[in-house]
This record gives C-alpha cells, structure tokens and sequence, in this order.
C-alpha cells in the first residue's frame, strides 16, 4: 500500500510547482505567440486564440491610437507611453491565464532559446541559474564583446556598399527598384562572404560566456532550454 503524503510534504511540492510555473509566466515572450509555428508548436485551440484575441483588444487599440500619431510625425506623450506600457501588461496576463501550464512552460523554453544567451543575464533567469553578480557582469561583457565585433563587421559591409552606390542617382521609379535589388543582391553576397567570421564570433563568444558557470549552472540553464525548438 503507498503511503500518502504528510500535509507538510504535499504543500511543499505545490509551492514548488507553483513557484515554477510563475516563473515560467515571467520568462515567457507572448509576442512569439504571433508566429503560426509557435502556435502550432503548442498546439493552441481556436477557442484559445478567440480568447487570446479578446485579451490583446484593448492593448491593439491604444497601440493603434499611438501608431497612428507617430504616422502623423507626432510623438507620444509620457503619458501615453505609459498607458500603452499598462495596456500590455494587462494583456500579457491575460493571454497567459489563456494557456495550460504545459504550454506555458513550453513558450517559456521557446522564449529562452529566441533570446539566446542573452536571457541570462535576465533577474528571474540569474536567480533560477544560480548566477553570482560577477558571474553576470562577466556575461554582459562578453555579450558585449561578441556584438561590438559582429556590428563591427556588418558596419563594414554597408560602409562598402555605400561606397559602391555612391552617386548612382536613379530617375524613374523603375530605375529605383533596379537599383533597390542590385543593392540587396550585393548585400547578401557580401553578408554571405563575413558568415563564417560572424559564425566564430558566435561559437567563441558563447565558449567563453559556457565557461563562466559551473557544471551545475550549465546543467540547470541547459534544462530551463528544454528540446530544440525547430519550425
């Protein structure tokens, strides 16, 4: 015969379930929620999106009142910035009280995977991590580092076609497109040649950023990722 739970034990266990999912609330990245893959990803009702379309109504109507402003070369008030800020909280609550907790701790893994190594520098994924304050200072530098050389190497890129384009004055609207997708075309090719030193910058940037934590760390950020998510 098994042996039920002491009181003590069980209310235990709830707190922690219920600590996790709060977490998973806060990590979760509702705007991925816009995206038919993720949705498909956590296989989400048309009951579910009636209701998730009904909580984002009142968040949409503010946003469109303060898009069509800016439109109009008009800048939002501190006010209204602050209106809109409210209006998605409010909507992030309810598109999450929508979703069970399976897809929630789901969107949560997804959201850390989109963000990439930089949610780790998050408050509520340095708590769950175990990471110490210098622990995070050194990530942000590293971070830091690994964008400043792959900005470093895109700038180039754009300052040599800027070069190439230079004086190149298109006079009909044909014209502007022709030259619209030569530039494009050049682009690619050039962004395509820096890949492979944007991909090391990458690898490398993330080795030295995996080193700072400990086995422990690695293992527990490595289980919040959850399996690849791969539309």
């Amino acid at each position: 015969m098994v042996k039920p739970l002491s009181v003590s034990i069980a209310i235990a266990l709830m707190g922690s379930v219920f600590a996790q999912i709060e977490f998973d609330k806060e990590v979760c990245d509702i705007t991925l929620l816009q995206t038919t893959e993720v949705k498909t990803e956590l296989k989400v009702t048309q009951a579910q999106r009636a209701k998730m379309n009904s909580a984002s109504s009142g968040y949409n109507a503010v946003a469109k009142k303060i898009e069509d402003k800016m439109r109009k070369g008009q800048q939002p008030t501190e006010a209204e910035q602050k209106q809109m800020r409210a209006a998605f909280d409010k909507m992030r609550i309810g598109v999450l009280n929508v979703l069970t907790a399976v897809q929630i701790k789901r969107l949560r893994e997804i959201s850390l995977q989109t963000a990439g190594l930089l949610a780790l520098t998050d408050p509520a994924v340095t708590k769950k991590v175990g990471l110490s304050a210098s622990q995070v200072s050194k990530v942000k530098t590293y971070l830091k580092d690994s964008y400043q050389q792959a900005g470093d190497l895109t700038e180039a890129v754009h300052k040599k076609l800027e070069s190439e384009f230079k004086g190149k004055n298109p006079k009909t609207d044909a014209e502007k497109r022709r030259l619209a997708e030569q530039y494009q075309k050049r682009l690619r090719e050039e962004m395509k040649k820096i890949e492979p030193k944007l991909t090391k910058i990458q690898t490398d940037g993330r080795a030295r950023i995996m080193a700072v934590l400990s086995a422990g760390q690695r293992t527990i950020w490595n289980s919040l990722l959850g399996k690849p998510f791969n539309p």
